[in-house]
C-alpha cells in the first residue's frame, strides 16, 4: 500500500489507465475476431468491415496499447486474409 501522497495518486492513475487499456484492447480483439469469423464462414467481407477493424487497431496504436509496427502487421495480415478469401 502506498504511503506517500504522490504514490497514492500514481496508483490510482495506474488503475484507471489499466481499465481504459483493457477496454480498448478487448474492442480490438473482438473486432478482429468478428472479421476472421466472416472470412472463415465464407461470407462476403465488405470494405466497410475491414475499415472498422483498421480504425480500432489505429486507435489502439494511438494510445500505445500496442506498438506501431504490431498494428501495421495486424492490418497487413488481415488484408491478406480478406483478399485470399
Amino acid at each position: 500500500m502506498a504511503i506517500i501522497k504522490s504514490a497514492k495518486k500514481a496508483n490510482k492513475r495506474s488503475k484507471k489507465l489499466a481499465k481504459r487499456n483493457l477496454v480498448i484492447k478487448d474492442a480490438m480483439k473482438s473486432a478482429i475476431r468478428k472479421l476472421r469469423q466472416l472470412v472463415t464462414t465464407g461470407k462476403k467481407v465488405k470494405s466497410d468491415d475491414l475499415s472498422k477493424v483498421y480504425s480500432v487497431i489505429d486507435k489502439a496504436v494511438k494510445v500505445n496499447i500496442i506498438h506501431k509496427k504490431n498494428g501495421q502487421r495486424k492490418k497487413s495480415r488481415l488484408t491478406k486474409m480478406v483478399n485470399a478469401a
